[in-house]
């Protein structure tokens, strides 16, 4: 009926719009399930200040259709009112847990609504602000061990341009190396040619040398 809900730090890392999603389904499956025991109950759950519980998410439905001029007014306006009275703490937390609103808090929405639940009175508003509270809590830890996660994963990529890096300079290294050792074998090649045609030049001047004595030599008169 509902996507699944993650409820622990091991849970899988998933991306920001699809966390903030599941953060919408969690709050509205959350009022859902403290309006159906308080049906179901032998007892009746008492609310607080912050009005009934069933409009306070219809309220909050309604908030995310709001236009971005008018959310912003919405926030100041209960911001102002809770800074002045302090008994708006469940729709401010709900304003704050807002998915892609500027004013976006979930650290503040759960110090709120922890001390919402310290004070307020047994009854709806504290049961839901409780479990709010948890999977606030929750989302948290997830979202820590996505930054780690990620900060992992950037590091690992930086290690592989790292590694890549070094093994394109070294195949450059070897490439170089190889072409520094055929010239090195082409010079020397080129040195024992010269080697070999000097020697034939001095074998040849040694050849002439030899046939120019012949001829200074004195001939012996015949006799």
């Amino acid at each position: 009926m509902f996507p699944p809900v993650p409820t622990s730090a091991s849970s899988c890392p998933r991306s920001r719009p699809e966390a903030r999603r599941l953060a919408s389904w969690s709050l509205l499956c959350a009022g859902l399930l403290l309006l159906l025991a308080a049906c179901a109950g032998p007892w009746r759950l008492r609310l607080s200040r912050d009005a009934d519980l069933a409009a306070l998410l219809r309220d909050y439905q309604q908030l995310q259709a709001l236009p971005a001029a008018q959310l912003q007014a919405r926030y100041e306006e209960e911001a102002a009112r809770y800074a002045a009275h302090g008994d708006n703490a469940l729709r401010l937390s709900l304003l704050l847990l807002l998915p892609d609103a500027p004013f976006r808090d979930p650290a503040r929405a759960l110090t709120l609504l922890r001390a919402y639940g310290e004070q307020a009175p047994e009854g709806a508003g504290k049961h839901f602000a409780a479990l709010l509270g948890q999977l606030v809590g929750d989302g948290q830890k997830n979202a820590v061990l996505y930054q780690t996660v990620r900060a992992q994963l950037e590091a690992v990529r930086l290690e592989k341009q790292a590694l890549e890096r070094t093994c394109q300079q070294l195949h450059a290294e070897a490439k170089a190396s190889q072409a520094a050792r055929q010239q090195c074998r082409k010079q020397l090649q080129q040195e024992r040619q010269l080697v070999e045609n000097l020697q034939k030049m001095i074998d040849e001047l040694k050849h002439i040398e030899k046939r120019l004595h012949e001829r200074k030599r004195p001939q012996m008169p015949a006799t």
